[in-house]
């Protein structure tokens, strides 16, 4: 295994554990460390996704999904297909832009509008990251649109999306801009952007809970 390529599994699960480690609050997934070579992903109570990563990877190998699921029957194998699809799909998005992939939708074409806004404001384009979640359900098609974007800062998007999921919020876009200050704050930087989301959700009013509930509210973003 190349340095560099240790050096990016070992900064993909450290976002991994900051997600859906112990401290991750009520999310239905949890994250077990076999070996630094096997990840397992706890999804309920009668699944197990176990994650191999190769020495190679991620510059030369995609990791291989094992999915053990009794429940789902032959599904599971075909869950595996559409988790490699995806993989290859973030990776050839990872290598081809340098940010979100907005295919035009009337939601998409506000999250654009809004990112550029914000990004006008000197102080936040100056910001070593500006991280991006955003769910909505598209109104000319109906179809839930949801992507997110770590800017640089390994899987703080994924934190920020999963934020959003357990809040219950809809028709919402987050950014939440860092500024690094000279001092590293290892996988605490993950709790302090959770915990930064979470605040302006809950303030804004679109938390719903997983079981829905509480109304959003007026604006069209946080």
């Amino acid at each position: 295994m190349s340095e560099d390529d240790a050096a990016a599994a070992a900064q993909e699960l450290e976002a991994l554990q900051a997600i859906y480690g112990d401290d991750a609050g009520d999310a239905p997934v949890r994250l077990e460390i076999a070996s630094p070579s096997e990840w397992r992903f706890r999804l309920g109570a009668d699944a197990i996704l176990e994650v191999f990563v190769p020495r190679d990877y991620p510059s030369l190998q995609a990791p291989t999904p094992v999915l053990h699921a009794p429940r789902l029957g032959d599904r599971a194998s075909a869950l595996v297909d559409q988790l490699l699809e995806l993989y290859e799909g973030a990776e050839a998005r990872h290598m081809h832009t340098n940010g979100l992939t907005l295919k035009h939708s009337t939601a998409l074409s506000y999250v654009s509008w809004v990112l550029s806004h914000l990004l006008s404001d000197r102080k936040i384009a100056a910001a070593s990251h500006n991280m991006v979640a955003y769910s909505f359900v598209d109104a000319s098609s109906g179809v839930r649109v949801f992507d997110n974007d770590d800017d640089g800062e390994g899987g703080s998007g994924a934190k920020l999306a999963s934020t959003i999921d357990n809040k219950g919020a809809r028709d919402v876009i987050v950014v939440v801009s860092r500024w690094f200050g000279g001092v590293h704050l290892g996988p605490a930087r993950f709790k302090h952007i959770a915990s930064v989301a979470g605040a302006l959700l809950e303030e804004q009013g679109y938390c719903r809970g997983r079981t829905g509930g509480a109304s959003r509210g007026n604006k069209k973003g946080a």
